[in-house]
């Protein structure tokens, strides 16, 4: 994939083409990741701290973790970089994801703790992910909601809109992921779909939460424009993180990360302030 330098995010991130407009309610476990003040990538509220997201929305060029105080979280809002607001403590991404490969698109899963506890309510709920792999049938559909660019441009939606994509199965995914120089296989802990009409994810929407019935079962990762590098292919399926197969290490890592405490986080950011100020001072 492109370069992921943060001047070129809106460039290489995904978002929905051709959906429509939904309330926050209808989908309360989504999350607007912004980093530098620029809307960048979605994430799912998994823990009343924790929000899984893309690895690749989470580290620069030479696939190093950025800074947290880059990164603000806001939840409770269909209107982009609105509702409740939260800074990230910590950051952690999938030890295997590397952003420098021919095949950086595996393993792209992240998680960002956030500095304080997560207010529940009808708007910002914690999503359930799907425990079983039935859901995995040529037969269903997803949601995917976020976001980003609404056609082929630059310009992010100003508010959350939301689209259906149907399930293909991996054998007939990797012939098409296949092309010319370029080998592109559909690893296990991955899977294919297309959109529907014309629909689909586009620059943005990365870390976006894709919902099937009352659970969530993946997250946007490598969408795969149409051969004219424009978003919304009904030809090429797009390959998306699957969160059944990390369930039990997203709980261990859940666990690990909630092990620092709100007081600890509160001091981070307390310090880092001052450290802050005193430069300027300087």
């Amino acid at each position: 994939m492109e370069s992921r330098s943060l001047k070129n995010y809106t460039e290489v991130t995904k978002l929905v083409v051709h959906g429509v407009h939904v309330d926050i309610e209808q989908y309360p476990y989504t999350a607007q990741v912004i980093i530098e003040e620029s809307s960048v990538c979605g994430g799912a509220i998994i823990s009343n701290r924790v929000i899984v997201t893309a690895a690749h929305c989470l580290v620069d060029d030479n696939n190093k973790p950025l800074d947290p105080d880059l990164i603000e979280v806001y939840l409770g809002s269909e209107i982009a970089m609105q509702g409740a607001h939260y800074d990230v403590c910590k950051l952690f991404k999938h030890p295997k994801y590397e952003n420098n490969t021919e095949q950086d698109y595996f393993w792209d899963i992240g998680l960002l703790l956030l500095s304080r506890h997560i207010k529940l309510s009808r708007r910002v709920e914690i999503a359930t992910i799907a425990p079983t792999s039935k859901w995995r049938n040529v037969r269903n559909t997803m949601t995917i909601a976020g976001f980003g660019t609404t056609d082929n441009t630059e310009e992010l939606t100003k508010t959350m809109k939301a689209t259906r994509m149907k399930y293909v199965d991996s054998r007939i995914c990797n012939l098409s992921q296949t092309g010319g120089k370029e080998m592109m296989p559909v690893p296990s802990h991955m899977f294919c779909m297309v959109g529907l009409t014309w629909t689909s994810d586009c620059r943005g929407d990365s870390g976006s939460p894709i919902t099937w019935r009352s659970y969530i079962v993946g997250l946007v990762s490598l969408g795969r424009d149409s051969r004219d590098g424009s978003c919304g292919s009904e030809g090429i399926p797009s390959m998306y993180t699957d969160l059944t197969y990390f369930r039990l290490w997203l709980k261990h890592q859940v666990k690990e990360l909630e092990s620092t405490s709100t007081k600890e986080c509160e001091i981070k950011i307390r310090t880092k302030i001052r450290l802050r100020a005193s430069l300027s001072n300087c």
